[in-house]
């Protein structure tokens, strides 16, 4: 099964920008290019090898929460201090999920 999503250009270049980078083992490109590293090391076929590195991220939870609550957020004015707020409780929701590094990248993106 595949899902098929509609963005707004800003948040498909905030998804690129996360698979080149924060994001890259996540991809099969990404996946293939520290399997090529690592494979003298490494004893495990590409599939193994990519479950034990990929990280967990989900579409709706970690990416598409944050790129909705920055979209909201961008309409109100910051003045109050909303985002912070957010940016807070979107941390403590998917805390231990990812990095938290990870978490504070696609928040901030």
């Amino acid at each position: 099964t595949g899902v098929v999503a509609f963005l707004p250009e800003s948040a498909n270049n905030a998804l690129r920008r996360l698979a080149r980078q924060e994001l890259a083992c996540c991809t099969e490109r990404g996946l293939c290019v520290m399997y090529n590293n690592d494979k003298k090391e490494n004893k495990d076929d590409l599939v193994n090898f990519a479950k034990n590195r990929a990280l967990r991220v989900e579409l709706y939870s970690h990416l598409m929460l944050a790129i909705s609550t920055k979209t909201h957020e961008s309409t109100k004015s910051s003045e109050n201090g909303n985002d912070s707020k957010r940016r807070e409780e979107f941390m403590k929701l998917h805390h231990g999920e990812l990095p938290t590094k990870t978490l504070e990248t696609i928040y901030d993106t």
